[in-house]
Order: structure tokens, then C-alpha cells, then sequence
């Protein structure tokens, strides 16, 4: 609190507003002197509505009462200044009076004047005119239709004439009083305005606040919003782990209420973290409301899988030596002319448990169809050695023609490591060859018996490359 020369009030005030709303604030204004101030009013400002305060009498306090009025949320410094005016004495600006001369009379004939103001008398005749103090101190002659003037400098009572008619003159003080206004004497207010959302109240129900889901499942939830109180509920929003919300940002008028709806989505990699109950808050939050938060259960069934996801790096000699291991391992001939190009860089398996087994499952699969395919041939193979034997003796033509699958065999024996290497390089493309040499039919007799022991002998190799495969991927993952 400062006091000035007349005034004494806050000059340094805090004020707090909702937006929207007017909100009345009452102050103190004290005027310590002892005269009345007159027409105490504050400059308008923006968001400020302020009446006109008036007059305060000498040694009075009077409580007045403005109001605030925001459209947005801020917090913001303003400045105002209070005026006010003040009766002082004061020298009156000198003035000039006329008077009218006639053959039938002075108008005015009793006039008052101030302390230094000027009388102009004017001769509206055609003869000169003479104007004479009644002590004849002073007379002025003022000539045809011209005037004559003169200064009253002494506070006096003075009687004239002219011809046969008389005229007074009252001359006063030139001190007067007068209602001032002083610039200097303005009063700095400084007022910090925070406006804010007008607070409201809400609850919060959640009809289903426990659950019991597997790992990968999704739990649907619904609750309820009431705001409880006077105002509008303003950007309002719910979070809560793992959760999404439908519709999660909206405003909620007085007395209005809203169904919420959820879905939890759990976040899972670990047995250790099923068969377990986790503790989730759901929380409601705004512009204008105080935080809420409600609890929910959630309860995640046990699963048993591997945890650990394992990254393994292979050198190139590493690779070579179990590429070199499996192709030792099927017994090639030294008819084997294959060449394994290698590039030298380290090779990155990033294989989890889960994939493992998904390939684990897959080679069990192709084994079991090559088994199916190793029996189907075998059965073949049975049928076609009686046929063979009932047609021994055929001609030189048939031989010769046996000669040639023979070779033809034998050409398929030495691409066989070609074959063997893209399995072992990619599975899928293994299959996809069985199963284009399973739909190989024999059309003849002798030509389908000698394809099936020499395919017989093929899915064997094949078998047994496939089980080296997938031994070696199980090692890897180890």
C-alpha cells in the first residue's frame, strides 16, 4: 500500500477471474486530505469494467467495487491510472467586456468584472461621446461609431456617466476557485490478472474394474463420466497403461454425463510375467478439474514360452565348416564337381524360440512326407522288379534304352550336391523340388522301376540331409 498527496490504496494488486464469467473485486480508496476530491474515475482497460468512482470526501475511505470480464485463459499485467479533480484558487484569465453608447442609454448599465479585465465602450452615434468617472479621475472621449477601452486593475465600485445616463462597474478579485485536474498527480495501479477456466467437479465409474485374460488377449471395458458440477468440464481425457480410449478428448457441460469405453492390450514377452495380477490406475484428467484416478485389476493366465531371444554371429570359416560337415556327412562321390561360392561376411541369425519351433515343426512335416514318399516308391519299386523279371530278355533296343536312363541317372546323381545345397540353404525350395519329382510318373514298366531306385536312393540322401539340417539349425539357436 502507498499513500500519495491525497490518496492512499493498493497500487500493486492480484486478481484472479473465469473466463466467461464477470467476477466483481472491491478495493479500498482512502483520501487523507481534507478537502473532497471530485470525479475519481480509472482508465478504461481491456477485460476491466470499471464505474465511475466520484467524489471522496476529505478523510474518508470508500470500498469501490469494479469487474473483470475474459473471453480465453492468461495470465497478464495490466495498468490504470485514477484521476481525480481538486478545487483550487486560481488567477482568472483576463477578459474583455462591451458597452453599447446611445443617445437613449449605455447597455449594459451595471456590469461586474474580475481584477485586470478590460471595458470596450463603443459610440454607436454619430457625435462624439464622452465617458467620465463620477470623481471625474479618469474620462475617455470616444469618437463616432468607434470604441475606447480600459483595464481595471483595483478591486473597486465605480459609477459613471455619459450625457444624462449613469452606469456602474463592480470590479472583484481575480483569485477564483475552479475544479483542476493535475496529471502529475495521477495514481499508477498495477493489476496482474491470472484468468482461468471456472473450476467444475466429476465422478468417475467403472462398471467392470477386474479382469482375467491370456497374454495376447484384449479386455473391453466400459465406465461412466458425470460432471457434478456448475461449470463445463473442459479437456477431458483418460489414460491408463496398455489402454486405448474411444473419444478420449471432449468437454462435459453441468450436469451431463458419458459412457467411456476401453480396451486393455496387454504388453507380455515373459512366462515370469504371466499368472500374475497387475495393479492399473485409470486416470481422468482436465483443464478445470482436480485429477481422479480409479483402480483396475488385471490378471494375465500363465504361459510357458522362451524368454530370450538369442543373436548369434557366424564367421565365414564357421559357416564354411558346417556347410563342409553336412556335405561330408551324405557321402558324396568324387564324381561331385559342385563349387560353394562364399561371401566374406559375418553371417547374423536372429532366430527366437517361437521361430525354432514353427522350423522345427516344418522339417518334422517334410521328414514325415519324405518317409510317405520313401514307402510309396519302395512299394513301387517292389512291383515293377516282378515286372522286370517277366520281361528279361527283351531286345537290344529295350537294353539300350536302359543304358540311357542309366546315364540319365547318373548325370542326376552328380547335380545331386546342387540340389543338396539349396536345401540346406533354403528348406522351402527342397520342398517345392520333392514335390515336383513326386509327381514324376513312370511311364513305363522298366523306366518307372529303374526311377524308383535310383529316386529311392535320392529321398534316403535327402531324409538324412534334411535331419543334419535340422540338427545343425536347433546347434545355432543353442
Amino acid at each position: 500500500m502507498i499513500a500519495f498527496a491525497q490518496l492512499e490504496l493498493e497500487t500493486d494488486i492480484d486478481l484472479t477471474s473465469h473466463v466467461g464469467l464477470e467476477k466483481q473485486h472491491t478495493i479500498n480508496i482512502t483520501n487523507t486530505e481534507n478537502k473532497t476530491l471530485y470525479d475519481l474515475s480509472f482508465l478504461d482497460l481491456p477485460n476491466f469494467i470499471f464505474p465511475t468512482v466520484g467524489d471522496i470526501s476529505g478523510n474518508t475511505t470508500i470500498q469501490y467495487t469494479f469487474s473483470t470480464k475474459t473471453n480465453s485463459s492468461f495470465v497478464e499485467n495490466y495498468v490504470s491510472k485514477l484521476s481525480y479533480l481538486k478545487l483550487e484558487n486560481v488567477t482568472s484569465v483576463p477578459k474583455t467586456y462591451n458597452i453599447t453608447l446611445q443617445s437613449s442609454g449605455i447597455s449594459p448599465n451595471i456590469i461586474t468584472i474580475n481584477k485586470g479585465d478590460t471595458i470596450s465602450w463603443y459610440n454607436a452615434e454619430s457625435t462624439a461621446l464622452t465617458v467620465t468617472e463620477e470623481n471625474t479621475e479618469w474620462s475617455i472621449s470616444v469618437p463616432p461609431l468607434e470604441s475606447k477601452e480600459r483595464v481595471f486593475n483595483d478591486i473597486a465600485n465605480i459609477s459613471y456617466f455619459c450625457g444624462i445616463y449613469g452606469g456602474d462597474i463592480t470590479v472583484k478579485s481575480n483569485l477564483i476557485e475552479d475544479y483542476l485536474h493535475n496529471p502529475d498527480n495521477d495514481k499508477t495501479i498495477n493489476f496482474n490478472l491470472n484468468s482461468t477456466f471456472a473450476p467444475t467437479t466429476t465422478t468417475v465409474e467403472i462398471f467392470t474394474n477386474s479382469f482375467s485374460i491370456e497374454y495376447d488377449e484384449l479386455a473391453e471395458g466400459v465406465g461412466r463420466i458425470k460432471n457434478t458440477g456448475s461449470y463445463t468440464a473442459l479437456d477431458l481425457s483418460f489414460s491408463m497403461n496398455w489402454t486405448t480410449f474411444q473419444n478420449n478428448t471432449f468437454n462435459l457441460d453441468a450436469g451431463e454425463e458419458k459412457l467411456i469405453y476401453f480396451i486393455i492390450d496387454p504388453i507380455i514377452t515373459k512366462s515370469s510375467q504371466t499368472n500374475k495380477t497387475y495393479d492399473l490406475k485409470l486416470k481422468l484428467s482436465g483443464t478445470n478439474i482436480n485429477t481422479l484416478e480409479k483402480d483396475v485389476s488385471v490378471f494375465i493366465r500363465y504361459k510357458q514360452f522362451e524368454d530370450i531371444t538369442e543373436s548369434k554371429t557366424y564367421t565365414i570359416d564357421e559357416v564354411r565348416e558346417m556347410l563342409q560337415d553336412m556335405l561330408n556327412s551324405i557321402n558324396l562321390t568324387e564324381e561331385n564337381t559342385t563349387t560353394i561360392i562364399y561371401r566374406d561376411k559375418p553371417v547374423v541369425y536372429n532366430i527366437t524360440q517361437d521361430e525354432v519351433s514353427t522350423i522345427d515343426d516344418k522339417l518334422t512335416s517334410l521328414e514325415g512326407k519324405t518317409d510317405r514318399t520313401y514307402n510309396s516308391y519302395k512299394s513301387d519299386s517292389d512291383e515293377m522288379k516282378d515286372t522286370v523279371d517277366s520281361i528279361k530278355g527283351d531286345s537290344q533296343e529295350m537294353r539300350d534304352d536302359m543304358d540311357n536312363l542309366t546315364s540319365e541317372v547318373s548325370e542326376m546323381m552328380k547335380n545331386s550336391s546342387t540340389e543338396l545345397s539349396k536345401i540346406a540353404s533354403d528348406v522351402q525350395a527342397r520342398k517345392d523340388k520333392e514335390e515336383r519329382e513326386r509327381r514324376s510318373g513312370i511311364i513305363w514298366g522298366v523306366i518307372k522301376w529303374t526311377l524308383g531306385v535310383m529316386m529311392l536312393i535320392t529321398l534316403s540322401v535327402s531324409g538324412f540331409l534334411i535331419k543334419v539340417k535340422k540338427n545343425k539349425i536347433k546347434q545355432m539357436v543353442m
